[in-house]
């Protein structure tokens, strides 16, 4: 869940803060940890994405981008932490 910045301490007690800022960013459903990423992230689309079943404005499907090359990992990182992030997740196609 985020609130939107990096302020840790407000997100570890989420019953304190207003439904209306808390969102969550979906990345992966580990209940269909089986099939292969690439048909996860359709699933999650369905359900979170523009149209889908569940769509909200207080939940994102986290973009996914294909690595170019190991430069293309550092500059996205570079990027990420510039503005605030933490990191980034790496993923194998089809796992």
């Amino acid at each position: 869940m985020w609130t939107g910045g990096s302020d840790k301490k407000k997100i570890s007690s989420p019953l304190f803060l207003s439904p209306s800022l808390i969102f969550a960013q979906v990345f992966d459903i580990p209940s269909r940890g089986t099939d292969p990423f690439e048909s996860r992230l359709e699933y999650i689309q369905s359900l979170f994405g523009p149209g889908g079943s569940h769509c909200s404005d207080h939940v994102a499907v986290v973009k996914q981008e294909k690595v170019k090359d190991k430069q293309h990992v550092f500059d996205k990182l570079k990027e990420i932490e510039s503005l605030g992030g933490e990191g980034i997740m790496l993923r194998e196609p089809k796992s």
